[in-house]
């Protein structure tokens, strides 16, 4: 009876030893290239700019009418999730009639 037992636990210490061996070799510090961290578009070398937290949203906030939601947005979470849970329910139906 026991000796499906050893044979299981060396097949499991042998797989451990083995993926500890391949995650210690894979963990290697690799030195430091430049030309790595160069962020490229379309092969060209793309510009460094620099986008301010102030207007990084500003084209969303214009785009999608934010305040407007705003105005009519509740902020309770109950609210929140019952138009969540309506228009899934929708989505189902409208899926089930196809």
């Amino acid at each position: 009876m026991f000796e499906y037992w050893s044979q299981f636990i060396l097949a499991f210490a042998g797989f451990f030893l083995l993926g500890l061996l391949i995650y210690l070799l894979g963990s290697r510090k690799t030195r430091f290239e430049e030309k790595k961290t160069d962020t490229y578009t379309c092969g060209e070398p793309f510009p460094v700019s620099d986008v301010g937290a102030d207007n990084f949203y500003e084209a969303v906030k214009k785009n999608l009418h934010v305040d407007e939601i705003r105005k009519i947005h509740s902020g309770r979470l109950s609210d929140y999730l019952l138009w969540m849970v309506t228009g899934m329910v929708a989505v189902l139906i409208m899926v089930a009639m196809l």
